[in-house]
């Protein structure tokens, strides 16, 4: 019985078997004629195992992160990284560590209208940045109540418009000629700061100081680091400040 799944040419031949293939009459023919001739019978020639089917190239399957890791995005080279802004100012990590020791400010909305005690912080020539119109920046900043440490801008415009009413400001202030404009103002002026609201025409509220007035001077607070005399008294260009004559 033969074995269907064989290869043809590799069954025996049975003479006369109707089983037969052509390849194997064939082969069965050639060998009878070499019996009868005494010719050997010819070699059939090996067909070489064909070479394994080429498996199509695929890309590695990406590795998860191990325990503890995070995958790190790609970096773009055409932003700066902290390394780059900082210049030797400071490590990253230092930048870190005040990053998360630090509140975040909240958001300050604008007082409420009425009369606020305030020293004048600073004095200081600018100019508008639409028009470049000159004028005198004063600073106040709330020394008592709620809004304590709040921080009020009066613009004085040096216009022939305005002229008038900026000296009427500039003189509480013991200010009586331009060059008196590029100093900086005595420290511990105290005011009472008329504050009112308005609003843009975007619908915002915001603070603006319609007049002030000035009730006196305060002491400096002493800088800790100053330096002073024996006797306690701070030393300020080779003079004692403050002490008795």
């Amino acid at each position: 019985m033969f074995n269907d799944n064989a290869d043809s040419s590799s069954r025996p031949p049975v003479e006369g078997s109707e089983y037969q293939t052509p390849a194997q009459r064939a082969l069965a023919a050639a060998r009878k004629y070499c019996a009868e001739t005494g010719t050997p019978p010819p070699e059939i020639p090996k067909i070489p195992d064909a070479a394994p089917w080429p498996t199509p190239a695929t890309e590695p399957a990406p590795t998860e992160p191990t325990t503890g890791s995070a995958r790190q995005p790609e970096r773009d080279t055409g932003r700066k990284s902290l390394v780059d802004v900082l210049k030797g100012k400071g490590e990253v990590w230092q930048l870190a560590r005040i990053f998360d020791a630090t509140d975040a400010a909240r958001d300050f909305q604008p007082m409420p209208s009425g009369d606020y005690v305030c020293h004048v912080k600073s004095g200081e020539l600018f100019e508008s940045r639409v028009n470049q119109t000159p004028g005198y920046k004063l600073t106040f900043e709330v020394i008592e109540g709620e809004h304590s440490g709040r921080r009020l801008w009066n613009d004085l415009w040096l216009t022939d418009a305005a002229m008038s009413m900026t000296k009427r400001d500039l003189a509480k202030l013991g200010v009586s000629s331009l060059n008196q404009l590029e100093q900086p103002l005595p420290r511990g002026i105290r005011c009472r700061v008329s504050v009112v609201l308005r609003s843009n025409d975007n619908g915002a509220t915001f603070n603006r100081v319609k007049t002030f007035d000035v009730e006196g001077f305060d002491e400096p607070e002493q800088d800790a680091f100053a330096p002073v005399d024996g006797g306690g008294n701070p030393v300020k260009g080779g003079q004692l400040v403050g002490a008795r004559r």
